[in-house]
């Protein structure tokens, strides 16, 4: 029984053809966010996808921008709570729950 000969890792994976220099990895190492946290502020920001569903760029001066941005946001965002007096609401307590009504069983005293 022969063996199918296997390729090499490198030759599996197809080479990428758009993919970007900087990505949203780059972007938390840069910013000390969770990839979620940056793309949602990637989304507040209005950065468009340029890699099909990818947010990524190719040259540094645009990461850089983006880093910019993204701590500009972040100054403000600190700035506001600071504004607000660093008041937090007030928890909710959940409502109380009411017994259930115990249904009464069939054959049972009445």
């Amino acid at each position: 029984m022969a063996r199918k000969a296997t390729a090499n890792k490198e030759e599996t994976k197809a080479p990428a053809k758009d993919e970007p220099k900087f990505g949203v990895n780059e972007l938390v190492e840069a910013t000390g966010l969770q990839p979620a946290s940056v793309r949602v502020a990637l989304r507040e920001l209005g950065v468009e996808k340029e890699f099909g569903n990818k947010y990524g760029w190719n040259t540094k001066k645009d990461f850089d921008a983006v880093v910019k941005a993204m701590k500009e946001r972040s100054a403000k965002r600190v700035a506001q709570s600071k504004e607000a007096g660093d008041e937090k609401p007030a928890a909710k307590k959940p409502a109380a729950k009411k017994p259930r009504a115990r249904k009464a069983k069939a054959g049972a005293e009445e």
